[in-house]
């Protein structure tokens, strides 16, 4: 009984194994493609294209040389600093470039390396390598391949090779190199005193400096003194006499004061000269003047000639009060 009882529970014990032995097998497959997944999360990323453009290089030529990877969404990419042995052959900083990819959660990393190479032949771009840095801080080494590029000469194919320098040559001494010397001397000599004498004979002297200006106010008080002994108010020419009044005394504003009067109005001109007026009176006598003037050109007002006189005697009398002290000629003597 006991043998048989036994050989009952060894074949119930082996029929559980085997009802357990998939069941095993099954979570031992699920458990490697999530490591697997894992892992490569954790790598995040594969070099899937290396580019070189332009297709045909010359010696200096700069290259645009493209790593292209693909990583997982939210992985970082560091390029790891470039050692070469080829001295002829430049790398500068490259340029990353971030893009996704259509319906996927990956994106794709495209690494710009500006390369020059400064001899023809064929050369081969040192492997680039990448830190990979994902989302969980994990981080992974990822290589590019070296690749192979080919430099061509700038000088056409049937160019010959630059040749080297020529042995320094030996100078025979003879006496015609002395005379030659000698001659080339004087000559330097003879031009030179030449250009001397004849810069002397033809120098011209210098034009004596111009006079000073003469003072405004002896310009104005000449011109008001012509407009005094004209015939013009004996000719009834009353308009034009006081248009020449008021140009005499717009002048005379001009060049004492440096106010463009000749352009301005009679009210934009009082309001220029207010600083420099020095008392009410000669304010009133200016703008007195100049109203008289602008009714008689535009408001076709004729004055008497008593009038006239008087505008005359006002305008030198503005002159005389408003005159530079310091600006008199040696020669000229004003009264007072």
């Amino acid at each position: 009984m006991d043998s048989e009882s036994s050989i009952g529970d060894g074949q119930k014990s082996s029929k559980r194994r085997m009802c357990s032995l998939p069941f095993t097998v099954f979570l031992s497959t699920v458990y490697c493609l999530l490591s697997t997944v894992y892992c490569s999360a954790a790598q995040g990323a594969r070099i899937i294209g290396q580019t070189a453009t332009p297709s045909r290089i010359t010696v200096g030529d700069p290259v645009d040389y493209q790593i292209t990877l693909e990583v997982s969404e939210g992985t970082r990419v560091v390029v790891l600093p470039v050692a070469t042995d080829d001295d002829n052959l430049e790398i500068a900083s490259p340029s990353i470039q971030t893009r996704e990819i259509p319906d996927s959660r990956d994106v794709r990393v495209d690494a710009r390396f500006s390369v020059r190479i400064f001899s023809p032949g064929n050369h081969t771009i040192p492997a680039i390598q990448f830190q990979v840095i994902a989302s969980d801080d994990s981080e992974n080494i990822v290589s590019a391949d070296p690749f192979p590029i080919r430099v061509d000469s700038v000088l056409p194919a049937d160019a010959q090779d630059i040749l080297d320098i020529k042995p320094p040559q030996s100078l025979r001494s003879s006496r015609w190199i002395y005379w030659m010397l000698a001659v080339g001397l004087l000559t330097a000599a003879a031009v030179i005193l030449g250009l001397v004498y004849w810069r002397r004979r033809h120098q011209v002297e210098p034009s004596p400096e111009p006079p000073p200006p003469r003072p405004a106010h002896v310009v104005a008080l000449e011109a008001l003194k012509r407009l005094e002994d004209s015939d013009l108010l004996a000719q009834n020419r009353v308009q034009e006499f006081f248009v020449r009044l008021s140009e005499i005394l717009r002048q005379y504003i001009e060049q004492r004061y440096q106010i463009p009067a000749l352009e301005l109005t009679t009210k934009e001109l009082i309001i220029a000269l207010e600083p420099c007026i020095p008392t009410r009176e000669v304010k009133r006598i200016l703008i007195n003047c100049l109203e008289m003037c602008d009714l008689v050109k535009f408001a076709r007002y004729l004055p008497l000639k008593p009038e006239a006189h008087a505008q005359l005697a006002r305008s030198q009398e503005f002159v005389q009060q408003t005159r530079s002290r310091n600006q008199f000629p040696p020669s000229e003597k004003l009264l007072p």
